[in-house]
């Protein structure tokens, strides 16, 4: 039997040992969690279409901002994007439901995707995938002109669209590389309400096309830049 301060020491040291070796634990457990949670992220960036990069001569801000001057954004859609875009503002068509498996929609929807008009099956909005001879999906003609706003949302917080008119020349496919690109062609002071500029918006990909570029989207905005003169 040990005496009874051997004893205590033996117990203060046991429990003091228990402490530690939670600490240790919930440490481990800490870094597991904080290590997994990297990973998804940064899977999820790996993986992710989107692109927040913009190029070009307009300055970060507005501040400086002068006919001419441009900014472009790069961008894959993906049949996913699609799918999701779709299901978010009800538009469900044919035309952008092919070249996922139709996951997810009503056996109506899927009946529709596979059934396409002759008119449409001639037509240019009918491109066949290679790899498994399946139709690509159709990007929304408005998901792909907002690119226009997240370029300047991305440049300069704050602006605020005031209109835009767009002219649809070719359908863009799930999987296209486009380059999206505003040029600016008026600068008009507001009289201490900012600035009202006047912009070029295109949606072009390096494929084609007499000049090099095959074009998309055709268009033009006006976009307020508050405080900005």
């Amino acid at each position: 039997m040990l005496p009874r301060y051997a004893s205590k020491g033996l117990h203060n040291a046991t429990h003091l040992s228990m402490h530690v070796y939670a600490g240790k634990e919930i440490a481990a457990r800490r870094h597991s969690s904080f290590h997994s949670s990297s990973q998804a992220r940064n899977k999820s960036e790996h993986n992710s279409t989107a692109s927040t990069r913009v190029t070009g001569t307009i300055p970060r801000g507005g501040r400086g901002i002068a006919v001419r001057q441009y900014a472009e954004l790069t961008r894959v859609f993906t049949a996913e994007d699609v799918l999701q875009y779709g299901r978010l503002i009800g538009d469900l068509n044919p035309l952008h439901l092919r070249g996922h498996g139709c996951a997810g929609i009503s056996s109506a929807r899927e009946s529709d995707a596979t059934t396409m008009s002759p008119q449409i099956t001639a037509s240019k909005f009918i491109r066949i995938r290679s790899k498994d001879g399946q139709p690509e999906a159709v990007v929304h003609g408005m998901l792909v002109a907002s690119l226009f706003s997240s370029i300047f949302g991305t440049l300069i917080t704050g602006s605020v669209y005031r209109s835009q008119h767009l002219e649809f020349r070719q359908p863009v496919f799930a999987g296209d590389t486009i380059i999206a690109k505003v040029e600016v062609t008026d600068v008009r002071n507001m009289k201490g309400r900012g600035s009202l500029v006047t912009c070029d918006t295109n949606i072009t990909s390096v494929d084609g096309g007499s000049d090099g570029l095959m074009k998309f989207v055709e268009g033009k905005a006006n976009v307020w830049l508050p405080g900005i003169r």
